[in-house]
Formats: structure tokens, C-alpha cells, sequence
């Protein structure tokens, strides 16, 4: 399995969006969604893991209340 990284425009946000390559095929997107906040968005989201020294917070939502339902991770960064 190879995973690469593209980055793209956003079709419809005037962002710039990282999307995540399993293959050749896109597997997911990162995003950012604030000054020090960013979102990965996947259908294909498993499970998720944080280092123990992770000085930030991040929240797991299941993709139910989105359209299509999509889990997400929004990570909240603390640069210091």
C-alpha cells in the first residue's frame, strides 16, 4: 500500500486542502478550519491515536450530522 499527499484547491472554499493518496486513490482530505485548527476528513478513518506529549485537543466526530455522514478528526494545535 503506498499513501501520498496532493495539494489541491478547494472547489468550493477559497483554501487549500492536502488530500491523502492510498494508491493513487483519494482517501481523505486535511483542511484547515481556523487559525490553529485543522480538520482530516475520511470515510475511511478506522481509529485514532495521540501521542501522550500532544499539547493540543482534538475531537472525534462520527460524520453523522454531515451530508454524506463523513467522520472527521478536528485537531485544535497550541504553537506555543
Amino acid at each position: 500500500m503506498a499513501v501520498s499527499f496532493r495539494i489541491q484547491q478547494h472547489s468550493i472554499r477559497d483554501v487549500e486542502i492536502v488530500e491523502i493518496l492510498v494508491n493513487g486513490v483519494v482517501a481523505g482530505v486535511i483542511y484547515p478550519t481556523g487559525p490553529k485548527r485543522i480538520s482530516l476528513v475520511s470515510a475511511h478513518i478506522e481509529s485514532s491515536q495521540t501521542d501522550a506529549d500532544f499539547a493540543g485537543d482534538i475531537i472525534e466526530d462520527d460524520g453523522s450530522h454531515s451530508m454524506p455522514p463523513i467522520p472527521a478528526l478536528h485537531v485544535q494545535l497550541d504553537s506555543g
